[in-house]
């Protein structure tokens, strides 16, 4: 019967140890479980600043397109204008030698 009683407190004994350790774990896990979460949160915040990056990216892209097509339409413009007055000139030209001679 004393041989029973040791084993019963032992048993109690590895019972309140493994409670513990059961109580400890559920703390880690807990733990766990809001680093986990602050994790997401971060994780989210960095998915949208790389979505609007990739988003101002293409932005800039299309603003870089338009302005290149800008450029060539007032480069196009000002060889226009410029063949205008050469043009113009060769008229001006004509119309003095006309008179000198």
């Amino acid at each position: 019967m004393a041989h029973m009683t040791s084993q019963i407190e032992m048993m109690r004994a590895q019972i309140r140890s493994l409670e513990g350790e059961k109580e400890q774990a559920k703390v880690e896990v807990e733990t766990l479980r809001r680093k986990c979460q602050k994790m997401g949160i971060k994780i989210g915040r960095l998915e949208d600043d790389c979505a609007k990056a990739y988003e101002d990216l293409s932005q800039a892209k299309r603003t870089r397109k338009v302005k290149g097509k800008e450029s060539e339409v007032a480069s196009f413009e000002m060889r226009k204008l410029h063949e205008k007055i050469r043009s113009q000139d060769e008229l001006i030209a004509k119309i003095l030698e006309e008179k000198i001679i």
